[in-house]
C-alpha cells in the first residue's frame, strides 16, 4: 500500500484489526495485527503521534523480538538442505546480537552503530589470516609494461636478444615512452620476460643499451 508520511490505513473484521501505519523518513509502512487495540493515534508531541498498537507493542514487548528485529537487519544466513549448516551460521548470528545488545550496555549513552559494529568484528577475523597469509602470486604470463623500468637489469644483461613478430600491431615501449603520439609495431623481444613491443631500429637496441630514456 502507498502511504505518505504518518498515515494510517485500517481495516477491522470482527475483534481482528488490521493496521498499516507509515512513520516519517520510512520507506516502507508498519504492518501489524491485533484483537485488543484501536486504530486510533496518540502522542505528546508531533515525533512521538504513532498508533496505539504500536505503542502497545513497544511497551510490552520483550527481548526476544529486538534481539529478532536485530537478526533481521544484516542477516547472513542461506538456504540450504544442510541442516547443520544453518543452525551453525544462527548460532553465530545470535551470538553476534548478544553481543552487540553487551556493547551497547557498556558504552551508554554512546549509541554505537550496528553495521559498524559488524565490520569492526570482521575486520579483527580478517587480520589475523591478512598478517599471515603468503603474498598473492599472478597467474598467467606477466603483465607487459607501457614503459621501460630503469631498475630492470634483465633488459640490460648485455645477451643476446631476439626480434619475433606478432600478428597484431601493438605500442612501442620506447617510443610511445617519448612522445605522446602512438607508435605501433609489430615485433617484439621474445628474449624478454615480459615481451616488450619494438620498433626493429632504434628501439631495440635503445631497449637494451640505455638506462635511461630521454625525448
Amino acid at each position: 500500500c502507498h502511504l505518505r508520511d504518518g498515515e494510517v490505513m485500517a481495516f477491522r473484521a470482527d475483534h481482528l484489526l488490521t493496521l498499516a501505519w507509515r512513520a516519517k523518513k520510512k520507506k516502507k509502512p508498519v504492518i501489524m495485527l491485533s484483537s485488543n487495540s484501536s486504530a486510533a493515534t496518540e502522542g505528546a508531541t508531533e515525533k512521538q503521534i504513532k498508533p496505539v498498537v504500536v505503542h502497545t507493542y513497544n511497551k510490552h514487548m520483550n527481548g526476544v523480538d529486538i534481539a529478532d528485529q536485530h537478526s533481521t537487519y544484516y542477516c547472513f544466513l542461506r538456504k540450504t538442505i544442510k541442516w547443520w549448516r544453518k543452525l551453525c551460521f544462527w548460532l553465530l548470528e545470535t551470538a553476534v546480537v548478544n553481543s552487540f545488545v553487551l556493547y551497547k550496555d557498556i558504552t551508554k549513552p554512546a549509541r554505537p552503530n550496528h553495521l559498524a559494529y559488524r565490520r569492526s568484528i570482521v575486520e579483527s577475523l580478517a587480520s589475523r589470516y591478512l598478517a599471515s597469509a603468503p603474498p598473492r602470486q599472478r597467474i598467467g604470463r606477466p603483465r607487459k609494461r607501457r614503459h621501460p623500468d630503469d631498475s630492470d637489469p634483465q633488459r640490460l644483461n648485455q645477451q643476446l636478444h631476439l626480434l619475433d613478430k606478432h600478428i597484431q600491431f601493438h605500442d612501442c615501449v620506447v617510443c610511445s615512452s617519448r612522445s605522446t603520439q602512438r607508435h605501433r609495431t609489430q615485433y617484439f623481444c621474445k628474449t624478454c620476460i615480459d615481451t616488450p613491443s619494438l620498433c626493429p631500429h632504434p628501439c631495440f637496441e635503445r631497449y637494451h643499451t640505455l638506462s635511461h630514456f630521454r625525448s
